[in-house]
């Protein structure tokens, strides 16, 4: 799996938990789009299809940082993932 589409599904996985009832819809045109509901709001999280700019996962992990900071109290407990920190091997 290359390296984008690794990090796509890790965003995935994440935004999936922390939704409030564990359930995303994905849907794909030009985008990927992650939508779900965030503290009793319907949000939608955009993803790149071609994820190969070498900026690609600082860029998706700022955002999905200021993402789950505006899901009050729900962004301290997804700091734990491997994607937030931003180790890969």
């Amino acid at each position: 799996m290359r390296r984008g589409n690794l990090i796509n599904s890790q965003c995935i996985k994440a935004l999936t938990e922390l939704s409030d009832n564990n359930e995303v819809t994905v849907v794909q045109n030009k985008h990927i789009k992650i939508v779900g509901l965030y503290g009793g709001v319907r949000k939608v999280f955009t993803l790149s299809t071609t994820p190969d700019t070498r900026h690609y996962e600082r860029a998706v992990r700022s955002r999905f940082r200021r993402f789950a900071d505006s899901v009050k109290g729900r962004s301290k407990e997804l700091y734990d993932y491997q994607f937030v920190k931003g180790s890969y091997a």
